[in-house]
């Protein structure tokens, strides 16, 4: 139950996001919790990484640290969960986000050439 007293020896960042690159994904036993494990598909690649983040915490926080981590211009990339495309204001409590749900990272297409 979280108090009012500071957690130093805590592993959680502030920012509500923690990678969790390598580990097992471990079973949830409290579907109420204040935390969700998500996972990013980067197409380019075919990778996958996995989060775990507070269901409050705005998408935003998640996603730029998957570009940092991952070197890449968010502003060239396209994020979706179940086909639609996320607003980075979003919560996953809004999106009513699961354990193991995915958001599939692609490159943004931008338009064609001109024709001369």
């Amino acid at each position: 139950m979280a108090g009012n007293a500071p957690q130093g020896s805590s592993s959680e960042p502030e920012s509500g996001v923690t990678s969790q690159a390598g580990q097992e994904k471990k079973p949830n036993i409290n579907n109420n919790t204040e935390f969700v494990n998500l996972q990013i598909y980067y197409e380019q690649d075919g990778s996958e990484t996995k989060f775990r983040v507070r269901r409050n915490t705005k998408l935003q926080k998640l996603l730029v640290q998957f570009c940092t981590h991952r070197s890449l211009d968010m502003k060239a990339l396209a994020f979706l969960f179940e086909g639609t495309e996320l607003k980075l204001e979003q919560t996953p409590q809004e999106l009513q986000m699961e354990d193991g749900d995915v958001i599939d990272v692609m490159i943004h297409a931008s338009g064609g050439s001109r024709m001369v």
